[in-house]
């Protein structure tokens, strides 16, 4: 322990005793104040004395060593000093626990929890309580979207907290996939066009569900147009998670089929003629 002298007068002598014993002794001249160590004190309550001129401090102070309980998300980490010896006994709603280095997990919920030291040749022993609120924490964490392209595959990455695997169902197929640092990766099979639901499954709880969106390869931009135009231009863009160039792509429009190549943006485009559009009634389809 430390202890710490502030004179008003900053002139004089004071000597610093605990139990009785001399500690320190110094002549002060004009000093704001002083900080001494006292570094035998065995574990308990003692009595600190510190005389300044004609004035006696007494005060009572008790050594102790640190024992803490602290929560880091849901586990229980205690702090005990390095040389403890024996074991730190742990009750948690009133039942025992065995305490290691890596902590307990603790379930969601208010816990009334106690930790006792039984003592060992230099440590007495020791207890401290705490109330801990833990909040419900899911044990799995997914996107809420995942999108991606008709004929290709795409890996999702599912953050997992003290899951060893996950269940994941997809249409009316299961799988089970193991977790490593921390998370779970799964391929996603290439699918039709469409909206899908992924779910995820801890042991027989569902802990998330994730939308997957099956997006078209190619885009075709909607236009109207009269019978009297001289022309008509049909575009379709042509893209994955980009755009697909040199790929050739068939626009099927009034019963005449146009082909055309993508440029460097994935987009084609092809040029109907007005003797065609001459031909044209309402509604007619692009392909």
């Amino acid at each position: 322990m430390e202890a710490f002298f502030a004179p008003n007068n900053r002139q004089g002598k004071f000597t610093i005793y605990a139990d009785g014993k001399q500690y320190h002794s110094q002549t002060i001249n004009g000093e704001d104040s002083f900080m001494y160590p006292i570094d035998d004190l065995s574990y308990g309550r003692h009595s600190i004395e510190v005389r300044y001129n004609d004035v006696t401090v007494k005060k009572t102070v008790e050594v102790t060593y640190i024992l803490e309980l602290q929560t880091y998300d849901n586990v229980l980490i205690a702090t005990l000093p390095s040389d403890a010896t024996k074991a730190l006994e742990v009750y948690v709603d009133g039942t025992r626990h065995t305490y290691t280095p890596d902590g307990i997990v603790l379930t969601p919920g208010v816990h009334n929890i106690t930790a006792r030291y039984p003592g060992d040749s230099g440590h007495p022993e020791k207890s401290v309580n705490i109330t801990a609120d833990i909040p419900e924490v899911p044990s799995v964490i997914a996107p809420k979207s995942i999108s991606m392209y008709y004929k290709y595959s795409k890996t999702a990455t599912f953050k997992v907290i003290a899951v060893s695997q996950l269940k994941i169902t997809l249409k009316s197929s299961s799988k089970t996939v193991k977790s490593a640092n921390g998370a779970v990766k799964y391929k996603i099979p290439t699918l039709t066009p469409g909206k899908y639901t992924i779910s995820l499954w801890d042991g027989n709880l569902c802990w998330a569900k994730t939308t997957l969106t099956v997006k078209h390869l190619v885009t075709l931009k909607t236009v109207k147009v009269k019978k009297s135009a001289k022309k008509l231009v049909l575009t379709a863009t042509l893209k994955n998670a980009k755009a697909l160039k040199g790929k050739t792509v068939t626009f099927k429009f009034s019963g005449k089929t146009y082909k055309a190549k993508t440029n460097s943006k994935g987009i084609a485009k092809v040029t109907v003629k007005k003797s065609v559009l001459k031909k044209l009634k309402a509604g007619n389809k692009i392909t």
